[in-house]
């Protein structure tokens, strides 16, 4: 993580490419939004999204869903074992100020 990281940082590495993709929000209080695409039987879907944002309070925030698309499923790692659940998964984490 580079030295000026923001509230948020994010960073992605990508087979086949030379570089990684990374940035952050320019403002000391920015956010993001990010969408995940897969593709699931010949179509695009869209099964994983992740929000970040600064709240008035100073706490950085940052939700991330996850729900099945076409012919998937949801799995969640409990107990040491990948678990299929029925429902799709949101996550919040929230800093402490």
């Amino acid at each position: 993580m580079p030295a000026n990281t923001r509230n948020f940082w994010l960073h992605a590495d990508v087979d086949g490419r030379g570089s990684s993709l990374s940035g952050g929000p320019v403002a000391r209080d920015g956010g993001f939004d990010q969408s995940i695409a897969q593709r699931a039987d010949g179509c695009v879907t869209y099964p994983v999204s992740i929000t970040g944002r600064n709240l008035s309070t100073g706490q950085n925030i940052m939700e991330i869903d996850v729900r099945s698309t076409g012919g998937s499923h949801v799995e969640v790692y409990r107990g040491g074992k990948w678990v299929k659940v029925r429902s799709n998964v949101s996550v919040r984490i929230v800093s402490e100020r």
